[in-house]
């Protein structure tokens, strides 16, 4: 697996990883979940309800990204922002749209605001994903020159 696919898939499953740590989501394992008994509360279903849909819809727009949709991918991306406000996908995927599309300090914006939007809930993400998104902004700064 190449380093790129890597991070990738990294970014792919972040978010169901956060929602994961944050205690929104519930694991299951073979099927059931973590408490064994393959039953969940009805606390659990509302949360699930939430995010119904969050992982697909966050992969597609990587999707249409990498099959140079660029025009889907942010109609998309600004769907996912309106849909899930409480997450920072859709804020992340508005910025790799501009960065696909060269638009690099636009890029820069939306990596500060996804990177802002972590640091004012970390007890809700990892300290890393703020660090992997500042570098983003780093790196779409530099491009500039």
């Amino acid at each position: 697996m190449t380093g790129a696919n890597s991070i990738e898939r990294s970014i792919r499953s972040a978010t169901f990883l956060q929602r994961l740590v944050a205690g929104q989501l519930t694991a299951t394992v073979g099927g059931r979940y973590a408490d064994g008994t393959g039953l969940r509360n009805s606390t659990d279903a509302a949360v699930d309800d939430d995010y119904d849909g969050l992982d697909e819809a966050s992969n597609r727009v990587i999707d249409l990204i990498h099959a140079g949709r660029l025009d889907e991918a942010e109609q998309d991306a600004k769907e996912l922002l309106k849909k899930y406000p409480q997450v920072h996908d859709g804020l992340e995927r508005l910025a790799m749209v501009y960065a696909a599309r060269g638009d690099r300090p636009r890029a820069a914006e939306y990596y500060r605001k996804a990177a802002d939007f972590v640091h004012d809930r970390a007890d809700q993400y990892d300290p890393d994903m703020e660090m992997y998104l500042r570098k983003k902004v780093t790196e779409s700064e530099s491009q500039e020159a």
